[in-house]
């Protein structure tokens, strides 16, 4: 308890410190950061339950998080697309429920917010984003062997938010809302259950400028055609501590919808082969949201035959970069990307993939 005061007091002062800095920042540069704001937010939440560490000690996750927003200008149609969503840059460091077993965790990640709902004061957002965690206390069989989380220090971080903003002010703004949070090294060193967390988050947003009402204009965002979309992927893990690589090829064909100038619906099959041999074949179903030449997928899949003891559902979350060709701003044709596999929120393995969009 006395180590959870002292790291919540620490926290406290390092928030005051970023308050009075952002301050000074926002004095001293004016209106250079047009439609730029910065804000400071302080989480509390709880890590996720694992049936496999009931008996761990488990403290509230403390954390504190500076971002920083920038509005789009509309500029791009992906932009009125999407209703001039914010770009964002977030810096998180927290204790993850135990800093002695799990030490901290640190991430810098990039995000998107997209406006569910905006009044002339109030405003309901979603953010999302992926980029680079850092933890301190990892798996170390003689050291901390009951740390089944994560086994690297350097992992991938995501994350979801859901909240409300409030405007104080003309350049303040009043936040808070759900914070949803997962770091993994996509099983590609065990062991790797990935640290989940689940808070909430409350703080405050300074803006250089007025914000200035949203204006997206008039945008027929109505598609429709269809295509289909061969890929070889290769996923790469560890299937047993200190174990060899396995390396996983995939054959997949599937269907595309282009219902909407952001959306395209993706359905089709998968076959996976490990050392030569057919070792499952699914079904994929699931969407493609669009950015410009970046496609953002989120696909649910279900295992027709499956050789392995893993479970029927899985998922896979990944990008596609487009480098060469659009269709009415439409990205097409060849693509490469990378996405992980997973069997509920546990990661089966990382893939990178290559394939064409006719």
């Amino acid at each position: 308890m006395s180590q959870l005061l002292f790291c919540d007091k620490v926290q406290s002062r390092a928030t005051t410190y970023c308050l009075l800095g952002l301050t000074l920042l926002y004095l001293g540069t004016g209106s250079c950061l047009a439609q730029s704001s910065w804000e400071v937010l302080k989480q509390v939440g709880k890590l996720a339950t694992r049936a496999s560490e009931r008996n761990t000690t488990r403290l509230p996750v403390l954390g504190m998080e500076v971002n920083w927003l920038r509005a789009t200008s509309g500029e791009k149609l992906w932009q009125r697309a999407h209703g001039l969503p914010n770009l964002g840059l977030s810096l998180a460091i927290r204790n993850v429920g135990n800093p002695a077993l799990y030490g901290y965790d640190a991430s810098l990640v990039p995000f998107l917010e997209f406006n569910l709902l905006r009044r002339p004061h109030t405003a309901v957002h979603v953010r999302h984003g992926t980029g680079l965690g850092y933890v301190t206390r990892r798996h170390e069989p003689s050291r901390n062997p009951d740390n089944q989380l994560l086994s690297t220090h350097l992992n991938a971080a995501s994350f979801l938010k859901v909240g409300l903003e409030a405007r104080l002010g003309k350049y303040l703004l009043a936040e808070g809302g759900l914070d949803l949070r997962h770091l993994s090294n996509g099983n590609l060193f065990l062991p790797n259950l990935g640290l989940n967390t689940l808070g909430l988050y409350a703080g405050l947003q300074w803006a250089s400028a007025p914000a200035a009402p949203s204006r997206p204009g008039t945008l027929d965002r109505r598609r429709s055609r269809w295509g289909w979309s061969p890929s070889l992927a290769l996923g790469v893990s560890q299937q047993r501590k200190a174990g060899p690589h396995q390396f996983d090829w995939q054959l997949s064909t599937l269907a595309v919808f282009q219902h909407d100038l952001r959306f395209r619906a993706l359905g089709g099959a998968e076959a996976l082969f490990r050392q030569g041999q057919l070792r499952q074949v699914g079904i994929l179903l699931g969407e493609e949201v669009l950015f410009g030449r970046l496609g953002v997928r989120y696909l649910l899949g279900g295992s027709v035959y499956n050789a392995f003891d893993t479970g029927f559902l899985y998922e896979k979350v990944g990008v596609a970069y487009y480098p060469f060709r659009f269709n009415s701003e439409v990205p097409q044709g060849m693509y490469v990307g990378t996405s992980i596999k997973a069997y509920g929120f546990r990661a089966s393995f990382v893939e990178v993939s290559a394939g064409f969009v006719f």
